[in-house]
């Protein structure tokens, strides 16, 4: 069973890591990066492409978890609000 107040804690964590300037930048240029690198791989260099790929979905998805993680703290703060009948005091 979830705890909602952990959900929470977690969702506003995770929004701060988001929106954070350093790892915002870390996700950009990572990303560009390796798009770079797919975009100018030779023609040939299958495996070099599927790993760039690989990478890619691999950074898509720890950014994709963070965002999960806010997303159910969200939920969870409405839920505590229809019960208790108060107003979000989430920033996020």
């Amino acid at each position: 069973m979830s705890n909602p107040e952990k959900d929470i804690e977690r969702a506003s964590e995770a929004d701060y890591l988001l929106t954070h300037p350093l790892l915002k930048e870390a996700f950009d240029v990572i990303e560009e990066t390796y798009t770079d690198a797919w975009k100018n791989s030779r023609h040939d260099a299958t495996t070099e492409r599927e790993r760039v790929y690989l990478a890619l979905n691999l950074l898509a998805t720890v950014r994709g978890h963070l965002e999960s993680v806010v997303a159910g703290g969200v939920m969870a703060q409405r839920d505590i609000n229809e019960v208790t009948g108060k107003k979000s005091f989430l920033n996020f």
